[in-house]
């Protein structure tokens, strides 16, 4: 459990979003997708983790990678990747991404997001002008902002919190989650934004689908696909 993460995934509607204009989006921070949903599929993930296999081959690794049963995640045989599968409904407790690391990634994001708003408001006319100041490229330059912030001690504590074994005793550091919804609320005093917590704004996009849920109809993966993914992740 070294800590280390790879390049993030960012997906959005657009190939190439205005905001990139004259960009090089392989050059960007992030690997980007798009989709007219802007949500994660198992056509994406499949592209990502043959590129990833192409990585471990070179470097002459082996990885256990485990996945939880998103119908995104597909069941496919790689050469330098073993695909391990947590129990369904138990990913709240079993995956370690969940323990913590998710929640300090939204929160350093917030952070930046609410540096930018307060800047605009000193040149904006109306709350219209500071919502349109912040865009997909300004997004796509925070996110890994966001996870750089983030210690190694804290990725491998995500782990451990998932009951994953360390072979070297891991020092335990105190959390620095509530330390930067402390700084995130009082960004969020400075702007007046008084009718919501931190802790609001953290959680306000959890419930937003990034994922084709089970039963759509027009999702936009091909449907063999889909029914082969529902198959062998039952409700």
């Amino acid at each position: 459990m070294s800590g280390e993460i790879e390049k993030l995934l960012a997906i959005g509607k657009a190939a190439k979003p205005r905001c990139f204009k004259n960009l090089d989006v392989q050059k960007l921070p992030v690997i980007w997708k798009s989709n007219k949903k802007a949500w994660m599929t198992a056509a994406i993930m499949e592209e990502c983790l043959k590129t990833l296999t192409a990585k471990m081959k070179k470097e002459r690794s082996d990885i256990l990678l485990f996945l939880d049963n998103a119908t995104c995640h597909p069941h496919i045989e790689l050469s330098n990747i073993q695909l391990a599968w947590f129990t369904p409904n138990t990913t709240s407790v079993t995956q370690p991404m969940d323990q913590g690391f998710i929640r300090c990634v939204k929160v350093n994001y917030r952070k930046f997001l609410m540096q930018s708003l307060l800047a605009n408001m000193k040149t904006a006319s109306n709350a219209s002008d500071i919502i349109k100041s912040v865009t997909v490229l300004d997004a796509v330059m925070w996110l890994p902002k966001a996870r750089k912030e983030i210690s190694k001690q804290t990725i491998q504590k995500c782990f451990l919190e998932a009951n994953f074994s360390a072979n070297n005793c891991i020092e335990k550091h105190s959390s620095t989650e509530d330390i930067d919804a402390r700084d995130l609320q009082i960004l969020l005093n400075n702007g007046n934004f008084s009718d919501m917590s931190a802790k609001e704004l953290i959680s306000i996009d959890d419930d937003i689908l990034t994922e084709v849920p089970i039963g759509n109809e027009n999702d936009i993966i091909p449907v063999e696909k889909y029914r082969k993914i529902y198959i062998t992740f039952p409700a």
